[in-house]
């Protein structure tokens, strides 16, 4: 049972992450494409943008890509107990499809970006790095605990 706490944990902790990164990497790209019609943007009115994205547009970025990534880190912890060797690999492929899997899923049902800030390859570069990120946070949370005492 601490054992499945742990991992929902761990799964839990990279969602989050890669969610606030995924947003803020979508307020950054989005404000890089709007770059001529406005000008500069300072830091403060940057994270002016991050912040109100992260209550608006959050959640939902959270529910979708926290969805498929949760079914991602089940395959990964899957694939790990029969090749643990593959275990932090497996964590940090399922990170980016996690994201990938959404943004560019919705972007072929729907036929448009979803996300302005995921519209250029450094954009979804960007996405793919949040999700990367979240593997690795993944990975290290869920590492299964070696036993500490005298042998």
């Amino acid at each position: 049972m601490a054992g499945f706490i742990r991992w929902i944990g761990a799964a839990m902790a990279a969602i989050f992450v890669t969610g606030v990164l995924g947003v803020a990497a979508q307020s950054h790209f989005t404000l890089e494409s709007l770059g001529p019609s406005i000008g500069p943007v300072s830091l403060v009115d940057r994270a002016a943008m991050i912040g109100a994205d992260l209550v608006g547009f959050g959640p939902v970025y959270f529910l979708l890509v926290g969805g498929a990534s949760l079914i991602a880190y089940l395959l990964a912890s899957l694939l790990a107990r029969f090749a643990p060797a593959l275990r932090v690999i497996a964590s940090v492929l399922a990170g980016i499809a996690g994201v990938l899997g959404v943004v560019m899923g919705l972007e072929a049902a729907m036929g448009l970006p979803i996300l302005k800030g995921a519209a250029s390859p450094l954009g979804l570069a960007a996405q793919a790095g949040a999700g990367l990120i979240g593997g690795l946070i993944f990975a290290v949370l869920s590492a299964p605990r070696r036993p500490t005492g005298a042998a």
